[in-house]
């Protein structure tokens, strides 16, 4: 987005960040500054300066804590695909 935004010229840019694009919109605002900006909301996660993701969503930060593998304590595995999350909770 910031590229586009510069290299364009862009100026009154309106940025609208849904969900966790709220996170993306957040950042661009913060790095586009000078372009006279409105920033909206809708339905978002808005976090504060310094906050991740997992900062604003405390089931997914328990989720990615219970997840963690004793060896790697840092590496928390992808979430499967629809796929293969019922491939592991099938009957057979």
């Amino acid at each position: 987005m910031l590229n586009v935004i510069n290299a364009k010229d862009l100026c009154d840019i309106v940025l609208i960040g849904h969900s966790y694009g709220g996170m993306v919109a957040t950042g661009v605002a913060d790095r586009a500054r000078d372009k006279g900006q409105q920033l909206i909301y809708i339905d978002a996660f808005v976090p504060q300066d310094g906050q991740s993701l997992l900062d604003l969503n405390e089931v997914a930060r328990r989720a990615c804590r219970s997840s963690r593998r004793p060896a790697n304590g840092w590496r928390v595995p992808p979430n499967p695909t629809p796929r293969i999350r019922r491939l592991l909770t099938s009957n057979g």
